[in-house]
């Protein structure tokens, strides 16, 4: 499958005037390659930023997920971001068929937010209500009553 980069606009690349390049890399692994790893029972719990990443259906709509792995690989001349996303999610299929998103660094009181954008799918629940009972609303970020 083809390496395809997608420019994704973000507050930090149109601030800065510098176009923003998120990179997608599909890795093959198997636990056969590292003789010292052993499958968990449980998640690894780790301790890394938590975004989450915005994106556009093709009615308009707008979906979130969780990101935990993102690092910028490149800053001149253009932001190069490294992003790990599931397959087959909504978030991905919408960036993949968009190629924009809103790329946002959850803060550690925001924490609740990772069960309802990262432990559910937008094909089967409102994560935007379910955000909303926890007192967080989704606006527009161009101030307009639009999706994101």
């Amino acid at each position: 499958r083809p390496l395809v980069p997608h420019r994704i606009a973000s507050p930090l690349s149109t601030a800065m005037h510098l176009p923003t390049l998120f990179l997608f890399l599909l890795i093959p692994f198997s636990s056969s390659a590292l003789p010292a790893f052993r499958p968990a029972e449980a998640p690894v719990l780790i301790d890394v930023p938590v975004y989450s990443l915005s994106t556009c259906g093709e009615d308009g709509s707008t979906n979130m997920n969780i990101v935990t792995f993102c690092t910028p690989v490149s800053t001149r001349p253009v932001r190069l971001y490294s992003l790990g996303m599931y397959e087959g999610t909504l978030s991905a299929e919408n960036f993949e068929r968009g190629g924009r998103g809103i790329l946002q660094l959850l803060r550690p009181d925001q924490a609740d937010l990772v069960r309802v954008l990262g432990g559910t799918s937008g094909r089967d629940v409102d994560k935007a209500s379910l955000c909303a009972e926890l007192g967080y609303t989704w606006t527009d970020p161009a101030g307009g009553d639009g999706p994101l």
